[in-house]
């Protein structure tokens, strides 16, 4: 609308322009006539649209000038804003974070652990796992991103996740959930983090529970061992024993042995895998 009204505001004027020329210069404006209404028509449709323009231009610099955001009119429109006038995010916090057979499994799982393990819910995939290698990194960290197991276990002390458990209700029937659910598991075997699969139901067997995630405990155990303790021959780099890539020759600066010696996995510190060289004889 305000297009509108500046286009015929300026119609007018140029019109009240050409009717002075006119009366003033009536030989050249005859002239013009002669050569063509249609010519004529264009150069002058042309010219009001320029001018109807010039005050949008000249509104934007003001607004630039003024420390203004010069946002299109149907941005503006959808944007909230209080009386000030100042944006308000239409931000909410939500009630639904857990369900409440979440929140339900969530208070069996806390009175089983204790302070044994700490209990992570609603847990990000690419917050527990990093592409190691491969030219597709990106491809696959895709196939990771906005997908959650529902509970972690993490060690208490460290944070570092021990165990997963997924909670399964009806929805995990669905053909497409079935296809989400194979891949997730896929996922947590070639990354060697422990996932339970724990049927909803009204209430629980804690002894069961407790049997079925230490059996994934011990498993996962035995598979990992203890990484930190391998010995290479000097001068050879050796292979990060989670991510397959070479390993990268550090000094350690700090802590309990500063300037020894170490190897240390390149995606560090999302792997924080060592490796020592073995001490130099004694003379």
């Amino acid at each position: 609308m305000d297009f509108l009204k500046r286009f015929f505001i300026n119609l007018l004027l140029l019109l009240l322009v050409l009717a002075v020329l006119y009366f003033v210069f009536p030989g050249m404006m005859q002239n013009v006539y002669k050569l063509g209404i249609g010519v004529f028509g264009g150069g002058l449709l042309l010219l009001v649209l320029i001018i109807a323009a010039l005050p949008r231009r000249s509104g934007r610099r003001r607004a630039k000038k003024q420390g203004k955001k010069d946002y299109p009119s149907y941005f503006q429109d959808d944007r909230p804003t209080n009386q000030r006038g100042k944006e308000v995010y239409p931000y909410r916090v939500r009630d639904d974070f857990l369900s409440p057979a979440e929140t339900s499994f969530y208070h069996v799982l806390k009175s089983m652990v204790g302070e044994n393990l700490t209990i992570c819910p609603q847990a990000p995939l690419a917050a527990l796992f990093f592409v190691a290698q491969g030219k597709q990194t990106q491809t696959y960290q895709n196939k990771i991103d906005r997908k959650r197991v529902d509970f972690v276990l993490c060690d208490p002390k460290t944070l570092k996740p021990r165990l997963a458990i997924e909670l399964d209700d009806s929805s995990h029937q669905r053909p497409e959930r079935q296809e989400r659910d194979a891949f997730v598991e896929q996922v947590f075997v070639h990354a060697g983090l422990p996932l339970v699969r724990v049927p909803a139901q009204s209430s629980y067997n804690t002894q069961d529970l407790a049997a079925q995630f230490k059996r994934a405990l011990q498993k996962d155990g035995a598979a990992q061992g203890d990484s930190s303790a391998q010995v290479t021959p000097a001068g050879e780099a050796p292979t990060c024993p989670k991510c397959g890539v070479p390993m990268v020759r550090r000094v350690a600066r700090q802590g309990n042995t500063p300037g020894k010696a170490f190897w240390g996995c390149p995606n560090y510190p999302r792997c924080r895998e060592m490796v020592f060289e073995p001490a130099a004889p004694a003379v």
